[in-house]
């Protein structure tokens, strides 16, 4: 009995310190409402507890569909997928979002909350639609005569090019 006591409290002492280590990492991207384009803040938070894998803000089948790309292309580049419960929220949460295109953007904010990789430039936007190899795929809403609009908006942007497409991401 005090073995399992002693287990399950340094147990709970392991997830404590995990979870005041926790932080919440934001990456910005862009969505398209008609032909205007605005700024759409994506917030990861990795916590303690149960494994979960939660998309919140409003976002379409797509949106939560990335879920599954973004697990498999961080598996399939070698990089450890953080075992914890992770929480993603598409701000502002009152707009639809639509798409894949916030597949780059979700995973560098998992990627970095998890202490993975540095957290993105402030001043930048990430927007792009992950394979499930890791490979980027150019994202077919953003036309050349629309990302201008919407990137002016949020000063410096990284898209992929079509000459980008089949590039896999940074291993680990």
């Amino acid at each position: 009995m005090q073995k399992m006591c002693y287990t399950n409290c340094k147990l709970y002492d392991s997830m404590r310190k995990r979870e005041e280590n926790s932080m919440v990492t934001a990456v910005r991207s862009l969505g398209l409402q008609g032909i205007s384009g605005y700024e759409v803040t994506v917030e990861c938070f990795l916590s303690g507890g149960l494994p979960a894998f939660d998309i919140v803000g409003l976002g379409d089948t797509a949106v939560k569909e990335s879920r599954e790309r973004v697990r498999a292309a961080v598996k399939n580049c070698g990089v450890k997928f953080p075992v914890s419960r992770i929480t993603v929220n598409l701000a502002p949460a009152g707009r639809k979002k639509e798409g894949t295109l916030y597949d780059l953007p979700i995973l560098l904010g998992i990627l970095a909350s998890a202490e993975e990789i540095k957290p993105p430039a402030k001043d930048a936007a990430f927007v792009g639609e992950l394979s499930l190899t890791g490979t980027l795929r150019a994202v077919t809403a953003f036309c050349r005569w629309r990302w201008p609009r919407c990137a002016r908006a949020s000063g410096r942007s990284t898209s992929p090019r079509r000459t980008q497409r089949r590039r896999r991401l940074p291993t680990a």
